[in-house]
Order: C-alpha cells, then sequence, then structure tokens
C-alpha cells in the first residue's frame, strides 16, 4: 500500500460529499480506500462504495477487510466489480514475528511472555492484536494489570 495515497474510511465522519476531495492523486500516488472491520458497519460499507463508484462515478479502487466471510455475498452483487481473497489463520511463529517488530519499532517494551499471553488470547486474529497493541501503546500501567483489566474483566 505505499504506492497509494490510503484513505481509511470511518462510517460515522463519511457522507458522499466526502469523496469528492479524492478524485485526483495525492503526492503523485492514486487513491485507495481501505475500509477495515467492515462488519461493524455492513450497511455504511454498502453505501460507502455506492457512492463512490455509482452516484460520485469516482474510479478508485476499494478494499474492505473483515473476519466475516459471510459478507462477500453482499458484494457479489453485479453493480460492483470485486474479487475475493481469502487468508487463512497466521502460523505462532509469524505472528510472533509480527508483534516481535512492532514491539521493537513502537518501543513498547513487551516481554517474551508477553507476547506469547497475547497470541493466546488472540485466538490467531491478527485485528485483536493490533488492537491490543494500540491500546497497551497508550497505556502506561505493567503489562499484566491492563491485559487483566481490558481482557477479562
Amino acid at each position: 500500500l505505499k504506492k497509494f495515497n490510503v484513505i481509511n474510511v470511518n462510517p460515522d465522519d463519511c457522507n458522499i460529499d466526502y469523496f469528492d476531495t479524492y478524485q485526483k492523486t495525492f503526492l503523485n500516488k492514486p487513491n485507495i480506500v481501505l475500509i477495515d472491520q467492515a462488519e461493524l458497519f455492513e450497511k455504511q460499507v454498502l453505501d460507502i462504495i455506492r457512492s463512490i463508484h455509482i452516484e460520485k462515478c469516482i474510479h478508485i479502487p476499494v478494499i474492505v477487510v473483515t473476519n466475516n466471510l459471510a459478507q462477500h455475498e453482499l458484494f457479489s452483487k453485479k453493480e460492483f466489480q470485486y474479487s475475493l481473497y481469502s487468508f487463512g489463520k497466521p502460523t505462532l511463529l509469524e505472528l510472533y514475528k509480527l508483534i516481535y517488530d512492532i514491539n521493537n519499532k513502537e518501543t513498547l517494551n513487551l516481554k517474551e511472555a508477553d507476547i506469547h499471553r497475547i497470541i493466546k488470547i488472540s485466538n490467531y486474529d491478527v485485528q485483536f492484536i493490533f488492537n491490543v497493541l494500540e491500546q497497551w501503546s497508550l497505556n502506561k500501567i505493567h503489562f499484566n494489570n491492563f491485559i487483566n483489566y481490558y481482557y477479562f474483566k
């Protein structure tokens, strides 16, 4: 995605006119719309895509990320051109390396045991891991207290 100007969509802040400013390229890079965790706002995702491609006729790729594979039926209507890519669960080693790299780059100061605990409670869900790491970076309490308070109430 580094070759694109990524437009992250939050459905609460978005309306049809929101995309008028994104018809052109910025910084000599084409635009791309990224809608993450689409299962949380299913109907708005369809409205957003319709407003971009049909109402505004803006030719911009839209990437929809969801944990719910049943949602692909929503996008199989003839009004959308789409490709469905399905990814399996990552391995323990892949998740460990991912968290380890983020830990080092973001200086989160997580210990090896903390990394393994995150993997265990995440059930190999990468979105969950990103959320935990983001929340952890915002809190300054001991990691075990953080995990116990936020995830084992």
